[in-house]
């Protein structure tokens, strides 16, 4: 047996940010709190304009989740609960503490405002809201001031600390343990809490994406609510990488005290927004849908104007309606931080009804964003946690989507559901007239390296008998080997010494990885700008490839052309025997002068008063969502894994 040196460079974790609070005895939350880099993502929406009697409808969710608040490793998981490491406290460390500050993650976060003093001091702070479900005391938070604005004052961030009403779990009161100096604006008040959700982001996991609330917390463990009864020991085995995240409530998602949307006293005069019943309260009607309103100060409900909801809770996954009923469009802008693991949907069981979030902060396809996997043509109970296919819409789960205020309706009829080997297609730019593509700047090709140069200068060659490759295309090699060589390409062991050729160290080659094909002859075809760290070792198990025809395919897909500098091409892929054998181009477009990207729909989903002719291209835009009806006869509430977008 041959050893092998995998020559792969490992990188480290993401920065740690930094935290805006540095009270001492809170030093251990502060350094794993936020200890990610987490991109930020904001979604633009439009609620058009309509009115009392016409209002416009449209479906607006997130698709983006709460600020990250921690991120580590499970210890240990016990029925409903999970634990973490503690770790020495900074300012004593024969005190252990573990990442939290206990009684806080299950509460609904209290709110507050600092008043200046003429001196650019912070006077007081004014509790807006209490919270509710307080266990602890939470950190408060105040911005620093702003700097660069020409004077001579000294500056100092503002702190404080809240105290709980053990009887009412609200906070109740704040301390200035410094009023700070140097505001020129108040300062934002920032009091811990609200709804915070685990969610699994171990990509090697089976449940990677999966979440849960919190229900409570100690300073090491977390209380999770696991309606759905899933065994979280299988979920959170030790080791198991996750991550703590805000959730949105009403009035965090659209706004406490001011809205973006159209408020006022009189119901009537306001936008409305829609938020579905939970399933064990829905009577199949329109009663399902619960309208609330901002009055001006406070979100409230249709129903009961009295009653504050700024404190409503809205899940991950779910998505409300806006009913626009002023006559303007109104344009909605929701910010958070972009999801870098994949996401889950909690469908409903039969007979009920769910909004649900596009969980992208970009517009993707129905047929991309539910994995094949999650959808069976099996009606017993054996798969009643998945989402029922058939090819009669009633007897199959329904999903609706709504645009231009009209619902229209969709559900998968069981085609491609056999797919064991995705398809993927390659392309090149459009060698045809302007730019337009032909069915020659289509590839899935793939074949065996018979060898691979090692030169001092220029490209690598590839060897590989009728190729069938030509200019332009993207490549890749897989699985090659080869001997070690230094700079002036002799032979190596690990300690960098000479050695007899074929005595060399054997290391997966650096030739391995994606590679424009450039000066193709029958039998060779060079890789662009690429050069090689060793001799190459014929073990028959180098290749080359720029797609796959896949596997189990029932009939023609459709594809998506994106990119390239180019628009307008139209092609499906001609499925024979299980597998895509070509390529049909309807249109070529034109201005593809760079390569673009091919993505392969696996389809059967159908909209009613379309015909027999299955859809592939159903967009649900970025910051919107659908609506899922159960039909399968056995179906049970159930989370159900979504494909991810990196």
């Amino acid at each position: 047996m041959i050893g092998i040196l995998k020559m792969n460079q490992t990188w480290g974790k993401s920065a740690p940010k930094v935290a805006r609070c540095f009270f001492v005895w809170a030093s251990l939350s502060i350094l794993q709190n936020l200890f990610s880099s987490v991109p930020s993502g904001v979604v633009n929406v439009t609620i058009k304009a309509g009115s009392t009697a016409a209002p416009s409808y449209t479906i607006i969710s997130p698709g983006i989740k709460g600020n990250v608040f921690f991120q580590g490793t499970i210890l240990s998981t016990y029925e409903n609960n999970v634990s973490f490491d503690k770790l020495p406290d900074l300012s004593n460390p024969a005190i252990e503490k573990g990442p939290f500050i206990p009684g806080i993650l299950g509460s609904l976060h209290a709110r507050a405002e600092a008043v200046l003093d003429e001196n650019g001091s912070v006077d007081y702070l004014t509790i807006v809201d209490g919270g509710s479900n307080y266990l602890g005391y939470p950190l408060v938070h105040l911005t620093p001031p702003v700097e660069g604005n020409g004077s001579s004052m000294e500056y100092s961030t503002a702190y404080a600390e809240a105290e709980t009403n053990a009887s009412t779990l609200k906070v109740d009161s704040l301390s200035i343990i410094n009023p700070g100096s140097g505001y020129i604006s108040v300062p934002t008040v920032t009091i811990d809490g609200g709804p915070y959700f685990l969610r699994v982001i171990e990509e090697d996991s089976n449940y990677s994406g999966i979440y849960f609330r919190i229900l409570s917390n100690s300073d090491d463990s977390l209380e999770l609510n696991n309606s759905t009864g899933h065994s979280l020991a299988n979920i959170f085995p030790a080791g198991t990488e996750v991550e703590v995240f805000k959730g949105w409530t009403l009035g965090s998602l659209l706004g406490f005290e001011t809205t973006q949307l159209v408020s006022d006293i009189n119901a009537s005069l306001a936008d409305w927004v829609y938020a579905i019943k939970q399933t064990n309260q829905q009577e199949g009607n329109s009663s399902d849908y619960i309208p609330y309103f901002h009055n001006g100060n406070m979100w409230t409900r249709v129903d009961s104007p009295n009653e504050d909801f700024n404190n409503l809770i809205l899940s991950p996954d779910q998505a409300v309606i806006i009913s626009g009923r002023n006559d303007q469009n109104t344009s909605l802008i929701i910010s958070g931080s972009a999801s870098t693991v994949p996401s889950y949907w909690e469908i409903p069981e039969v007979g009920k009804k769910q909004l649900l979030c596009n969980p992208h902060s970009t517009s993707v396809n129905l047929s991309d964003l539910i994995p094949n996997h999650a959808i069976t043509d099996d009606n017993s109970s054996v798969n009643s946690h998945l989402i029922l296919a058939h090819i009669d819409q009633d007897k199959a789960d329904n999903i609706q989507i709504l645009k231009s205020s009209i619902w229209s309706t969709f559900w998968h009829d069981g085609t491609n559901l056999n797919i064991t080997k995705p398809a993927q297609i390659s392309a090149r730019a459009g060698s045809g007239i302007g730019g337009a593509l032909t069915v020659n700047d289509f590839s899935m090709s793939s074949g065996s390296i018979e060898s691979l140069t090692n030169p001092l200068s220029g490209n690598v060659v590839v060897t590989s008998t009728d190729h069938g490759l030509s200019n332009g295309f993207k490549v890749t090699i897989s699985s090659a080997l080869g001997r070690l060589t230094n700079d002036e390409k002799l032979q190596i062991n690990a300690n960098g010494d000479l050695v007899e050729s074929g005595e060399g160290l054997v290391v997966e080659s650096s030739v391995n990885g994606i590679w424009e094909v450039i000066n193709c002859t029958s039998d060779t075809f060079e890789l662009n700008e690429c050069t090689s760290n060793s001799d190459f070792l014929n073990d028959s198990n180098a290749t080359w490839s720029t797609g796959d025809s896949g596997e189990g395919y029932d009939t023609n897909v459709s594809l998506s052309i994106l990119g390239g500098g180019g628009r307008g091409a139209k092609a499906y892929g001609i499925v024979e025997n299980g597998k895509i054998v070509s390529i049909a181009l309807q249109q070529g477009g034109f201005f593809y002068h760079q390569t673009p990207e091919i993505t392969v729909h696996p389809g059967g989903w159908r909209m009613i008063g379309k015909g027999n002719s299955p859809l592939n291209d159903l967009t649900v835009p970025a910051g919107s969502g659908v609506l899922i009806i159960r039909k399968h006869p056995f179906g049970i509430s159930s989370q159900i894994p979504l494909k991810s977008f990196k």
